[in-house]
C-alpha cells in the first residue's frame, strides 16, 4: 500500500454514531457507493467506494480520485472526552453563561482531495453536512 493520503475534516457532534452512520449510509447509497465496516479499539470506520475496482485501486494508491474524478472516501469515528468548559460573561448587560463539555463524538471525514480542489470531494463533505445537521428528533 502507498503511503497513508486522504484530506480530513473533523467534526465534533452530540449526535450518537448509531444515527450517522444510518444517515450518511442512506445518503451515501444514493450516489451507488457501498462500503465496508472495521472497529479498531474504541473507533469505528466506514470506508466506502463505488466496486472492487475502486477498492482495489485505493488499496494500492491511498486516497486518490484517479478513477472518473471519483475515488473512496471513510468516515472515522470515536467516543471522546473533552472536558473542555467555557464561561461567557457580559459585564454591563449582565449576561452569564456556563458550558461543560464531557463525552462527546470526534467524527472524522477522509475525503480523497481537498473540497478546494475536487467537485467530487465538496459533494461527499455536502452529503454529510446534511447528516450533521439534520434534525431527527
Amino acid at each position: 500500500m502507498a503511503e497513508f493520503t486522504g484530506f480530513f475534516y473533523s467534526f465534533y457532534s452530540n449526535k450518537p454514531i448509531e444515527t450517522i452512520f444510518e444517515l450518511f449510509k442512506k445518503e451515501v447509497k444514493t450516489i451507488g457507493y457501498q462500503w465496508d465496516y472495521h472497529e479498531y479499539q474504541n473507533e469505528r470506520n466506514l470506508l466506502f467506494y463505488k466496486n472492487k475496482a475502486m477498492l482495489e485501486y485505493h488499496l494500492e494508491h491511498g486516497y486518490n480520485t484517479d478513477l472518473y474524478s471519483e475515488g473512496c472516501f471513510g468516515l472515522e469515528v470515536k467516543l471522546i472526552n473533552l472536558h473542555g468548559k467555557a464561561s461567557f460573561t457580559e459585564h454591563d448587560g449582565v449576561f452569564e453563561s456556563y458550558l461543560s463539555i464531557d463525552d462527546i463524538f470526534h467524527y472524522l471525514l477522509v475525503l480523497p482531495d481537498e473540497i478546494e480542489q475536487s467537485e467530487f470531494s465538496v459533494k461527499i463533505h455536502q452529503l454529510f453536512m446534511r447528516c450533521m445537521t439534520k434534525n431527527y428528533y
